[in-house]
């Protein structure tokens, strides 16, 4: 009775100890250093992040093309990401399939190289992965060109033309499921048998099949699912090339390795190589001889993907995943390691939202950088963006601000640019029923409710507009409309109009009154502060927030003007006394000022006033 399966040996399928050893570790990294929630909520992080939805209608256009069905099961796993332990076991198993494909592979050349070569794939999706490009279309369609090359290598059919017609079948197949991933499988297969007939039906056949009967681009027809088609993450660089050329590599390392080693005899011997080999050899045969051989290729792996972290993407990503899911003080404790060269105004404005919903905005908002246009929207910004999201993430504020038209608009501006993010279509159904588009947004929510990772929201959503179709027993319903203006202005509003006006609409209106002085804040604007500080009776606050006393006390001290019977705290005056000292006695010397104030007084709004950038350097 042999052993084996599908003609593959059995001891080719086993998994030894340092296999185990290694997968193990790479889902524990996957799922606690690299989060796949974050690649999931950062949308921007690639090119595009697929979604799906449970219907034919969106299945079927997947099975119209080559490439499509990889796609679309690349799109279905992918939903995994919003949970990290679930994401990181899909990762592990494309990572176990491309290395038990490429141990078959290479154990099917001529000749023997190192041992380990068949975990190089594996560790490249890793990297890829470790750097947050979502390679996960790309790393199927190359295990499934894999897995068809061992089917190929362990044919039944011995003659050439059972062979070649093996290879045409699995060929077609192959091209229809992964595009031009079968390039790779038939430069694979020329390496075992039948080179020239192999890559002369690789290049035809995408051609025949590709842009005569799908009537597809060459571009499509040929490189679909390869590193440099247009739909490819272009941010993953020779990474994800050097995935896709690993294993023909190793085919072409292991044939040259079974070359040397035939011709060893030529080369003279070294009588100190024997002895070596056989001590290496006597001690991975003994008692510790799986844990060396684990340790050779964790070891090496562990600080290879430690050392290549981008631990800076990592927390911007982080930054995206708490302001999307509203977790404040994460994103706040978060945003602490980010260096001040990935501070983007994207950025400025989550940390100024979160400081609001924290209630934390007119006490430490400069303890944080700061720039002029980071707080909200306004038409000095729109040059300035280049990053899609900046569209939606304006829209969010608009949305906490009440500000529902403008939401509305910054909204179809993403989808338009973002595609079909369930996170923009599920704003854009909470604002149409918002306004009592009752229609519209059953509309929304009929197809959100087949999303994968949406739908459970968007049937709850459904299940109370069925119940109560305007929302009027809604508080969160209410609370909006409450905040809303109560008509429309062409154009676009400047930040101060904008938030003048919604708390004119609504005294009660926190976050426009918070946002309009921290608007006067960030344009040193003493006398806005001045005017404004009246509707701190509306709100409740005790006392006066230390941003507002100390930009009191400047105004004060600028103006000369004392009418006012501002009950400023001592504590406030006397750390304007100290900081007017400490900065006199530089004598005009700013930079060296800036430098030695920014320690002690870089979280104040002295500071701020005076150098333009807060403690943090900006």
């Amino acid at each position: 009775m042999t052993s084996s399966l599908l003609g593959i040996p059995r001891r080719i399928l086993r998994v030894p100890v340092q296999g185990i050893a290694f997968f193990a570790l790479f889902f524990l990294y996957t799922w606690l250093v690299i989060k796949p929630v974050l690649i999931f909520d950062g949308y921007w992080a690639t090119t595009t992040f697929p979604f799906f939805r449970l219907d034919w209608q969106f299945v079927r256009e997947f099975l119209g093309y080559p490439g499509g069905p990889v796609e679309c099961v690349a799109a279905f796993l992918c939903q995994s990401f919003s949970h990290s332990w679930l994401g990181a076991l899909v990762i592990t198993a494309v990572a176990v399939a491309l290395t038990l494909a490429t141990r078959v592979i290479l154990a099917s050349m001529p000749g023997r190289g190192p041992a380990l070569l068949h975990f190089v794939p594996a560790v490249l999706l890793g990297l890829l992965f470790d750097r947050y490009h979502n390679t996960l279309p790309s790393a199927l369609a190359l295990a499934a060109a894999t897995v068809c090359v061992c089917a190929y290598a362990r044919s039944p059919f011995r003659s050439r033309a059972g062979r070649f017609t093996w290879f045409l079948v699995l060929s077609c197949a192959l091209y229809y499921v992964a595009g031009g991933a079968m390039l790779i499988y038939a430069a694979l297969c020329a390496a075992l048998a039948l080179p020239a007939l192999c890559l002369a039906s690789a290049a035809v056949l995408p051609f025949l099949v590709g842009q005569i009967a799908f009537r597809l681009r060459m571009t499509d027809a040929y490189w679909r699912l390869l590193p440099f088609h247009a739909d490819a993450d272009p941010g993953a660089g020779l990474l994800i090339y050097a995935l896709y050329l690993s294993v023909p590599l190793l085919v072409l390392g292991t044939v040259a390795w079974g070359a040397i080693r035939s011709r060893k005899r030529l080369l003279p011997e070294n009588p100190a190589f024997p002895k070596v080999a056989a001590l290496v050899s006597a001690v991975r045969q003994g008692r510790w001889g799986g844990a060396l051989d684990a340790a050779m290729l964790v070891v090496p792996t562990a600080l290879l993907f430690v050392s290549s972290f981008s631990w800076d993407r990592r927390t911007v990503l982080e930054v995206e995943h708490y302001s999307r899911r509203g977790d404040w003080q994460h994103l706040l404790s978060a945003v602490r390691a980010l260096p001040l060269r990935q501070y983007s105004l994207l950025i400025n404005w989550d940390v100024n939202r979160a400081l609001f919903h924290t209630a934390r905005l007119p006490y430490e908002m400069f303890s944080y950088p700061q720039h002029p246009l980071g707080l909200l929207p306004s038409p000095r910004v729109f040059p300035k963006l280049k990053a899609m999201p900046a569209w939606m993430k304006m829209g969010e504020i608009l949305w906490d601000l009440g500000r529902v038209n403008e939401a509305e608009h910054m909204a179809y501006e993403a989808f338009e640019f973002m595609g079909e993010d369930a996170h923009i279509v599920a704003r854009l159904a909470e604002i149409a029923a918002v306004k009592k588009e009752t229609s519209t947004a059953l509309i929304i929510l009929r197809g959100l409710s087949r999303d994968l990772v949406w739908g459970g929201w968007a049937r709850s959503y459904l299940a109370r507009l069925e119940t109560d179709p305007d929302l009027l027993r809604d508080s969160a319903a209410r609370d909006e409309r409450a905040l809303m203006a109560r008509e429309d202005k062409a154009g676009w509003l400047e930040p101060e109009e904008m938030l003048a006006e919604s708390l004119a609409v609504n005294r009660a209106n926190r976050m426009a009154f918070e946002y309009l002085m921290a608007h006067y804040l960030l344009n040193r604007d003493l006398a806005g502060i001045a005017r404004n500080i009246g509707h701190l009776t509306d709100f409740g606050y005790k006392g006066i927030p230390a941003h507002y006393e100390e930009a009191l006390v400047l105004y004060q001290a600028v103006s000369g003007d004392l009418s006012n019977d501002w009950p400023i705290g001592e504590d406030a005056r006397r750390r304007y006394l100290e900081f007017s000292d400490a900065l006199g006695r530089y004598g005009g010397d700013m930079a060296a000022a800036s430098r030695e104030l920014a320690r002690p007084y870089g979280s104040t709004y002295f500071y701020y006033h005076v150098f333009g950038v807060t403690g943090s350097g900006r």
